[in-house]
């Protein structure tokens, strides 16, 4: 295992490529200029071949959004891998070459990295689909009459019951400013216990923790038109700090949510 490192400068990017002697890099932490006197957004972008554009991680600088912790795995043998900072701070990445990343592949485990984080994570992989329905890469696929049902590692389930099938829509990930409809019952009751429809819908911004998590991770990856069905474990539903005395901590979530609008009012590209 190798160390890796380098500053990411505004206006500068960066460019991987793949080295078959040190092996896979797998960056582990961004971190914004500790000494810097600019503030603001700070969006770190990887780009693969002539691939769009894809966000890792969003951070602010004089706040408690300074630093980032990461699992990117890159993949790529063919193509060179381009990480770009759309801001005007500079970002430290970290990481690590890893040698026998190909051999623990084949039986499942991950060599002497530890284990796999499903909170804070996000593959680059060359079919580049990070954003299509979240960011967790552990999942399972079904058809389930005709609509594809996601189940993520963390028991998140994402059933899609409408599409835009507009490929130039816009797509909500962390730092971009939604507005949505939704409402939510308790699974195992059918309680209805909120519910948004005939207003004009609730806005937040997306990864800030002004919703569930359940309810992040779930719109992560919505495009504009789109519809969902969320259903949330208890671990990602309203315990601690989000407990509501309508809800039981222990309980099962179903959400239905509808993005009406998406943009990232707060970075300037």
């Amino acid at each position: 295992m190798a160390f890796w490192g380098v500053e990411l400068e505004p206006g500068k990017p960066y460019t991987h490529s793949y080295n078959s002697s040190l092996g896979r890099l797998r960056i582990s932490q961004a971190i914004l200029d500790p000494f810097s006197p600019n503030s603001g957004y700070v969006a770190v972008h990887c780009i693969v071949g002539n691939k769009s554009p894809v966000l890792i991680c969003l951070l602010r600088g004089g706040t408690n959004n300074e630093s980032c912790m990461l699992d990117i795995e890159l993949e790529e043998k063919e193509e060179d891998v381009v990480l770009a900072n759309r801001g005007n701070i500079s970002v430290h990445l970290s990481g690590f070459y890893s040698r026998n990343n190909d051999q623990s592949a084949g039986n499942g485990t991950m060599g002497n990295h530890g284990a796999r984080s499903t909170s804070q994570v996000a593959h680059v992989k060359t079919e580049f689909k990070a954003l299509e329905m979240g960011s967790d890469p552990e999942y399972k696929d079904i058809q389930v009459n005709g609509r594809r049902v996601r189940t993520m590692a963390s028991g998140l389930v994402i059933e899609n019951i409408r599409t835009s099938g507009n490929s130039e829509t816009k797509v909500a990930y962390h730092g971009c400013y939604v507005q949505v409809r939704f409402f939510g019952q308790i699974k195992s009751t059918g309680f209805v216990f909120e519910s948004n429809y005939g207003t004009c819908g609730l806005s937040f911004t997306l990864g800030n923790g002004d919703v569930i998590k359940g309810l992040e991770d779930g719109i992560n990856g919505m495009q504009v038109g789109d519809k969902r069905r969320l259903t949330i474990p208890p671990s990602m539903g309203y315990c601690g700090s989000k407990a509501r005395s309508d809800v039981p901590a222990d309980s099962w979530l179903v959400f239905e949510v509808e993005l009406i609008s998406a943009r990232l009012s707060t970075l300037t590209y």
